[in-house]
């Protein structure tokens, strides 16, 4: 919420000088914590541990359910996190001001930290993958409602969309540290991070080259991205829930 008040002062001098520092601290982390060895307690050499994270990531990636739900996690991650840097310009084309922006984008991220309070809740009450299928879903038909022209409808969609965002992400990442081993745990994390910056840097290209689409393009993204992962649930359920 304090990154929001700084980008609306920012966004007064340049949206695109905020979309590139978004951009930028999710590569810097996701470099970082590649670079970070397994156990800070050990003294290993630079290149012995890129060495080892190299063939540590051959392994994980024999890993079936690893793939399924790293592809999931890397899709929706990916949209998500576009979807919330570049949420000003789709707030801007429904000729909302910057203030009412920030204000909008804090309620936003307020919707997903309720998410995360209550999501322990919902995990002892439901089987966790049908929390990620209903989430996904959810968050599908969301996306597509953010094609209304209705403010109204337009506005209550975004505020719901951060808040089974959080669920689903945070319901996702929980799985992918259930199926790999304590050893390769690092390494999956830092590979499915580099991989998502990777995807949100060609998402970015391809909405910089269609400037005058981009908040279609955002929403697309999305929505696209939501139902490849949902998708992938049914096709793979046997898979990645047993």
């Amino acid at each position: 919420m304090i990154s929001t008040g700084l980008g609306g002062n920012i966004a007064k001098y340049s949206w695109i000088l905020v979309f590139l520092l978004g951009m930028l601290a999710h590569i810097l982390a996701a470099i970082m914590v590649w670079l970070m060895p397994d156990d800070l307690k050990q003294e290993k050499t630079h290149s012995n541990e890129k060495f080892i994270n190299l063939n540590e990531t051959f392994s994980i990636l024999k890993n079936i359910k690893f793939k399924y739900i790293a592809v999931m996690i890397i899709l929706t991650q990916s949209s998500g996190s576009i979807f919330y840097l570049y949420s000003a310009v789709i707030l801007k084309d429904r000729n909302i001001s910057t203030q009412h922006i920030s204000w909008i984008v804090a309620i936003f991220s307020f919707f997903g930290i309720l998410a995360s309070i209550g999501l322990h809740r919902l995990e002892n009450k439901f089987d966790k993958w049908k929390i990620i299928k209903f989430s996904l879903f959810t968050g599908t038909i969301l996306y597509g409602v953010l094609f209304w022209n209705n403010i109204i409808i337009f506005l209550v969609a975004y505020m719901l969309i951060g808040y089974f965002y959080e669920i689903w992400d945070t319901s996702l990442n929980s799985q992918l540290h259930e199926v790999v081993l304590d050893k390769y745990r690092t390494s999956s994390v830092s590979l499915v991070n580099t991989l998502t910056a990777l995807l949100m840097a060609v998402q970015s290209i391809v909405i910089g080259l269609f400037e005058d689409k981009t908040s279609i393009l955002i929403l697309l993204i999305g929505l696209i991205s939501n139902a490849i992962a949902f998708f992938i649930v049914f096709i793979a359920k046997s898979k990645i829930s047993e």
